[in-house]
């Protein structure tokens, strides 16, 4: 399975975009991205969400399907999956 880094850097790569490119549509500097693809810095759930957005994906999905979900966005997504009734079973 990928990390988040590995996953963020295909999509960037499948929609034909340099580091530069992403970064100045995300908001960020292509440094920080550089570091983010690398895995040598851990993002903001903004930054995450910022990036989903100029992917075309959904910033859960971003996650998720690298398999590893950051520490912040744990409880964001337990949340919601409560919030919409998708929970552990009660016994």
């Amino acid at each position: 399975m990928m990390t988040f880094p590995e996953r963020l850097r295909e999509l960037r790569r499948r929609r034909c975009l340099t580091q530069r490119e992403l970064a100045e549509q995300a908001g960020i500097e292509s440094t920080y991205l550089s570091k983010i693809e690398s895995g040598k810095v851990q993002t903001s759930e903004a930054t995450i969400r910022a990036l989903a957005e100029c992917l075309g994906t959904d910033p859960d999905q971003l996650v998720l399907s690298a398999g590893k979900i950051p520490q912040r966005l744990q409880a964001d997504i337990a949340a919601k999956m409560l919030a919409e009734g998708i929970g552990p079973p009660t016994t």
